[in-house]
């Protein structure tokens, strides 16, 4: 079974791993293969801050959810472990077995998969929302995943944009296989759009919930329900997305800052590191200032 906590790099005849170390993929933690690795069972633990997908290709697996049941995941079905569920095998073994395994951030990165803001935020916060336990996909996802995972290895851009690319369209699968892309409700529709639209203002809820004719409450739990996650989680990544362009056109941290509507330029850093990883003053100097050079 595949190994979960403490995963480093492998690439064997039998079990692959890419760390975000190796991916350096937006959102992705994690992304494995193994073949009848391990006749071992997996105990019980959870992804802290992380989704696991579990896709197996022929074989089977079978699992334990803590307080909620037992699942067998059978070739060509996905198991999912939304982030910090606890789950295992119950000391289990498993016959022969072929499975892929990606594990997603929790927290929503403006990029996702290196798509442009929206997109990527609007198929990561699906992807969180899905419910079932057990997936299974309408087409063979094998051939994709397995493309995927060796463009990634490859130490070339295009090749890993590739991958990328490949990945992308697994995960639209799976969130196509649970029917999660219903459209949008006129009101919240109209907020993303002002959103969208004010992003350099600054933009209260109480004001989008006057608009939606909700009350303030109302329109938290309908805006996350639509859309994966909360109004301000998505208006500060929306922030964040536009302070790229800003700062690459020249305009200072504090300036960006106050043109974004934020209280102060820490406050903007602060935010934008939870979303990047960086500060604006890193992103500056490793992205903008390179590309300047000459």
């Amino acid at each position: 079974m595949h190994r979960t906590p403490g995963e480093v790099y492998t690439w064997t005849e039998k079990r692959r791993v890419l760390t975000d170390v190796e991916l350096q993929i937006p959102g992705i933690r994690l992304f494995g293969w193994s073949h009848n690795a391990s006749p071992h069972p997996l105990g019980t633990h959870i992804h802290k801050g992380a989704l696991e997908l579990v896709y197996v290709v022929s074989g089977s697996q079978h699992y334990i959810v803590e307080n909620e049941g037992e699942y067998d995941v059978k070739g060509n079905q996905v198991f999912l472990a939304q982030p910090n569920v606890a789950h295992g095998t119950g000391g289990e073994l498993h016959d022969r077995y072929e499975i892929f395994w990606v594990q997603i951030e929790k927290e929503l990165c403006p990029n996702f998969l290196g798509m442009n803001w929206e997109n990527g935020m609007y198929l990561q916060s699906r992807l969180l929302m899905l419910e079932n336990r057990v997936l299974r996909p309408q087409q063979n996802l094998h051939p994709m995943f397995a493309r995927s995972l060796e463009l990634l290895a490859e130490d070339d851009f295009f090749s890993q944009m590739h991958g990328s690319i490949l990945l992308q369209e697994c995960l639209c699968e799976l969130v196509r296989t649970e029917n999660h892309q219903e459209s949008l409700s006129e009101d919240i529709a109209s907020a993303v759009a002002y959103i969208k639209e004010n992003v350099l203002e600054n933009i209260l809820l109480e004001q989008l919930a006057e608009q939606s004719g909700l009350s303030l409450s109302g329109f938290k739990q309908k805006f996350r329900r639509e859309m994966g996650v909360p109004p301000r989680e998505f208006i500060n990544v929306a922030k964040v997305e536009k302070s790229r362009q800003l700062l690459s056109q020249g305009y200072s941290v504090t300036q960006t800052a106050f043109m974004l509507g934020f209280s102060s330029s820490n406050y903007f850093a602060t935010i934008f590191r939870k979303f990047t990883g960086q500060t604006p003053s890193e992103y500056i100097r490793k992205n903008i200032a390179f590309d300047t050079i000459g």
